[in-house]
């Protein structure tokens, strides 16, 4: 199942993400944005099993 979010962010912000999708880091910005969440959670889940 997935759903469909709809974010606003500052023109930096997507100029950073758009040069690493340029640079071959990425395919998209949504794959940049589902790889800092998927960092995030598994930080978060790390923390919480100390």
């Amino acid at each position: 199942m997935t759903a469909e979010i709809v974010i606003r962010l500052p023109d930096l912000i997507v100029e950073y993400i758009d040069n690493k999708i340029k640079l071959g880091e990425y395919l998209s910005r949504n794959d940049y944005i589902r790889h800092i969440l998927r960092c995030t959670m598994e930080k978060e889940e790390m923390w919480t099993d100390l």
